[in-house]
Parts: C-alpha cells; structure tokens; sequence
C-alpha cells in the first residue's frame, strides 16, 4: 500500500487528540507484556527464515493493543448497554488477531485468510457503530429482537459499512483509503467463497529450505507466508486505528467516558492502548518505508 496514503491518516487520526503517557513506553516491555500473554510460542519457522521480523515485532504490538483496549472496557456496571458491545466486539477483535497469528506461524495460510476476511467485517463494524448511531442502537436491539440477518441486511452488509466510511473519510481527508477496503474485502472474499485459484494457491507452500520447489502443505507442513499474513492482518487494524479520531470528534455522539471508567484502574489501559494506537502508526510507516528503500 502506498506510504503517502498511510501518512495522510496518520495525520488526519492524530490531529488534536490527546494521549495520556503510558506504563508501556518501550518496544521492551511490550516484548515483555507479549511473552506474558502468549506464554510460550510454537512457531514452525526458524528466524531465518524470516526475511522482515520487524514485521511480526509489530504485528505483536497491535494484538497487544487490542488486548488494551479490550480490558480497558472490562468494567460494564456503568453505560452497561454500549460498554458491553465495544468490550465483546474488542475482545473478539483481539482473538481473532490472535488466532491469525497463531495459523500463519502454524502454517495454515488458507484458514488464517478466512479469518482476515472475519477481521475486517468486525473492524468495518466496530468503526460503522461509532460513527453512526441508528447502526449500533440497531446492532444492540438485534439480539433481544433476534432479528440478526435482517439487521446485518439492513445496516452491516458490506455496501452500507463501506458507505459509511466512505463518507467519514472522506469528511477527515482520508478519501484516498476507500478505493482500498473496497478491494480488500472483495479480495479476502475469495477465500471464504472458495474461488478455485484462492483454493489452489494457498493449499500448497515453499519449503523454507528449497523455494524452487512447491509442497501440499497438508496439516500446515510449511509456514511460509507468516510475513504476507501478518502483514494483511496489521493493515486491517491500522486502519481501524480511526477509532481514536472517532471518539475525540465532537461530532460523534460516543466518548471515552462512555468506554471506559476514567477513574478506575482501567484507565491505565485506555492510557496504554491509547498510546500503542499511535506508537504502532508511527512503526508501520517506518516498516513500509525500510521496506521500499
């Protein structure tokens, strides 16, 4: 993807938004905080094997991001109603990174696709119900009323999420991102629908130690597209990284206070996933310059 379109809403996302510091300041103790959380990692490829480990250094972080954000909206005995959908809607979000990070480094590439298409709905989602109010209030009412399809019809079809942001984007001078996830979602579409080249192409993998030489790669074999996964999964979640210029819009009737309770203990992390929303902009603009170099 083009740097110049990234630094534009970089810019566009960080204008006039406050981020409070945060306990995790260093690349080293989100290493740190990641080992926790993973606690010990089954990864099939060797380093080597890895040409750009900046790249699964920073899909780290924005897992350890969602995980912020996720607790930071643990506590729902307050706003209970919208809390607990943004809490359940971040936690899956998180899990399901999680789970694509898990399948590319276990080498099953074509399931880890399917989930990237489930990512990018659930992020289209999250960003459509912060900015218009009719579509979460509809999202909300659709499990009392259990009315699900016709509510994802009617408002969550891929036309309307993207239509939505269309017009937010372009409000913020970040037009040049909806040709964008137009495409991805037609692309990662091919993978849930089992387009015929979509199924041939990811049923097979290079050997990390002959790349002349193509393998079915039954149960996973060959992890060779961590790098191209992860890399797909960071862009879903950098751009749903709008979700920090969402709620500091005036215009926009969802805040902070309405997320998380500003006076407990999770504040601190809102403070952390705050920050890492920006420290991992700022990283992948770096990896895709170093990349094009």
């Amino acid at each position: 993807m083009d740097n110049y379109v990234f630094q534009n809403l970089f810019e566009a996302v960080i204008k006039e938004i406050p981020y409070a510091s945060s306990t995790i300041d260093t690349p080293e103790k989100i290493i740190d905080f990641w080992e926790a959380l993973l606690e010990t990692n089954n990864d099939k490829i060797v380093p080597s094997s890895i040409n750009n480990p900046e790249i699964t250094q920073l899909a780290k972080q924005y897992i350890v991001e969602y995980t912020m954000w996720t607790l930071s909206m643990s506590d729902t005995s307050v706003h209970t109603q919208i809390r607990y959908l943004y809490h359940h809607l971040f936690l899956c979000i998180t899990n399901t990174a999680f789970s694509i990070y898990k399948l590319a480094f276990d080498g099953l590439d074509y399931q880890a696709q399917v989930l990237l298409r489930n990512l990018y709905e659930l992020c289209m989602i999250l960003l459509n119900i912060t900015i218009d109010p009719e579509k979460r209030q509809a999202l909300m009412d659709s499990g009392k009323n259990e009315d699900g399809e016709e509510t994802w019809y009617r408002y969550l079809r891929p036309k309307k999420l993207q239509a939505t942001l269309k017009a937010y984007a372009e409000k913020i001078g970040a037009s040049d991102l909806t040709d964008w996830h137009a495409r991805l979602y037609s692309h990662l579409s091919t993978y849930v629908h089992n387009n015929y080249i979509s199924l041939l192409t990811y049923s097979v993998s290079f050997d990390p130690k002959n790349e002349e030489i193509l393998y079915p790669n039954i149960c996973g074999a060959f992890a060779s597209r961590v790098e191209t996964t992860l890399w797909g999964m960071i862009e879903i979640l950098l751009y749903t990284g709008l979700f920090l210029k969402l709620i500091g819009d005036p215009e926009i009737d969802i805040s902070k206070e309405h997320l998380c309770d500003q006076n407990s203990e999770n504040k601190e992390y809102w403070n952390a996933a705050a920050f890492l929303n920006l420290f991992n902009f700022k990283c992948f603009l770096q990896v895709q310059e170093n990349e094009t170099e």
